[in-house]
Formats: structure tokens, sequence, C-alpha cells
């Protein structure tokens, strides 16, 4: 390879790391001859598609790459990547297996695994595999990020919340752990917070969380605030716990009581059958 190549494989390298695939693909636009005979270069190329979410492309070139290095697990980690995005999991997992049998100690492909195995809904699985990335090395960011989107999936609020706030301990500006803290405080109604995380989330990676933080800001406001015990607990288990404080009211003999909790409660339905809807709509069109 030239060092004209070489250097022009570098500034193309050196634009993925600044977040700039577009002048990436440009870079790689001026190689010719046989660097296009280098895995190096299809690498990149994959690297950058994958960034720019261009599935067609990028797996056009990560198959590339592969006829010239079979064994590179730049390119089966993208193979892996770009077969799952396009729901294609079963050949994403045999990408993310074969990259294993080279390097089965890999923290970060065993995360690759799991989060295939979550697109599948295979958890029981995938905590498995995550096991085994956690005692290979429990700190690694890719580790924590993965396993946080693995307690979230099983439901479990609590644990994510506390991965999330470990991988904040490394990095205290790392979006994931804004992103999931600032979701769940929306859950809970503690809105402040859900703001300020994914607002932290946001200036991070505006592209990456810029919808995620215009849906927590959009849930929180004012004018949603009385729908927050529907949100959080779901229609059904709030009517159960109306009818069951009527009950409650009713044997007490509390009628002042009970009067104003069954207005409160029809005013809710109807806040969520009418003016809710109509809310959102309005909110979305303040958006535009």
């Amino acid at each position: 390879m030239s060092d004209v190549d070489a250097k022009t494989l570098a500034l193309a390298e050196h634009w993925l790391d600044v977040g700039q695939p577009a002048r990436t693909l440009e870079a790689l636009g001026r190689v010719s001859g046989d660097e296009l005979h280098d895995a190096e270069y299809w690498e990149l190329r994959t690297r950058a598609h994958v960034e720019l979410e261009q599935w067609v492309e990028a797996l056009r070139a990560v198959r590339e790459g592969l006829e010239l290095d079979p064994e590179s697990l730049v390119l089966l980690d993208g193979a892996a990547l770009v077969h799952a995005e396009r729901g294609e999991l079963a050949a994403a997992e045999e990408m993310v297996l074969r990259a294993l049998r080279l390097d089965a100690d890999n923290p970060y492909l065993l995360c690759r695994y799991a989060q295939i195995l979550h697109r599948g809904n295979e958890l029981d699985k995938a905590e498995r595999v995550l096991a085994k990335a956690a005692a290979i090395d429990p700190d690694d960011p890719a580790v924590i990020q993965t396993r946080i989107s693995h307690e979230y999936l099983r439901g479990n609020d609590r644990a994510a919340e506390r991965l999330s706030r470990e991988l904040l301990e490394q990095d205290a500006d790392h979006p994931v752990g804004h992103a999931m803290l600032g979701g769940l405080a929306a859950d809970r109604g503690s809105f402040r917070a859900a703001r300020r995380h994914t607002g932290s989330a946001v200036a991070y990676d505006p592209a990456e969380y810029g919808d995620l933080a215009r849906l927590v800001r959009r849930s929180t406001h004012p004018l949603l605030w009385p729908l927050w015990p529907i949100q959080r607990f779901g229609p059904a288990k709030v009517w159960l716990a109306a009818i069951l404080t009527m009950g409650i009211l009713t044997a007490l003999d509390q009628t002042f009581l009970l009067g104003l909790f069954v207005v409160a409660y029809l005013f809710l339905v109807v806040y969520s059958w009418v003016i809710g809807p109509l809310v959102v709509k309005y909110l979305e069109w303040r958006a535009r």
C-alpha cells in the first residue's frame, strides 16, 4: 500500500472516530487499486455505513470484506449487527458465533450476542451469555450497557437503575446511563429528573437521543400530569384500585370523601379518553 493510500485510510478512520461517517465514505471514495482488496478498507466502509444506518450498503461492504478476510472480528461483528438490524436474526447469530469461535472470551462480542438474543426475546439465554461477559470484565462499559438493557427488558427497574448509576460513576456523561435514568424517572413521575437526564443524553448525542428527549418532554408536560397514574400502572390496575378505594370508603361510611373520590376518578377517565389525546396532538403540533 502506498503512503498516499495509507494516509487516506488513516483519514477515513479519523472521520469515523470524530463521528463523521459521511466524510469517511468521501475519503474512501478516493481509494483505488490494491487497497480495494484490503480488508481494512471494507472494515472502515462497513463501520461508516452502519453509523449512517445504511443497512443495504453495509451488508454489501461486509460481504466484500469477509471474502478477503473471513476471520476479521470487526467484519464478523459488523455482519452480525447488520443482519440483526435487517431482522435476520438467524444470520446474525451465525455471524457472532463465528466471531466467538475465534475469540471466545471477548466481552464485546458476548454483548453483541446477548443483544441479538434480546431481539429474539431469548432472555434466559441472553442472561447466561451476559453472565459470562460480566465474569470476564464486569467493569467493561459495553457489558454494563447491555446488562442495563437486559434488566429493563426483564422488568427489573431497580437493577437497571443501579447499573445505570454504576455506568455514570465511570463516565459522568455517558448517554446510555442518562437515557435509562431519564426513562425510569419519567415512569415514576419524577419529571424534573427525567428531563435533566434525557437532556444530558441529548447533549452528548442529539441524533441518537433526540427522539427520546422529545418523548419525555411531551409525556412530562404539565397538561399530561393527570394521566400519570394510567401511564405508570395501566388502566386495569387503576380501575381495580379505584373500585377497592370506593369499597373501603363505602364500608367506612365516608360519604363526603367517597363523593370527592368518584368525581376525581370520573375526571381522570374523561381526561384520559377525551382531553388527553387532544393534548398529545396539540403537543405534537407544537413540536413540528
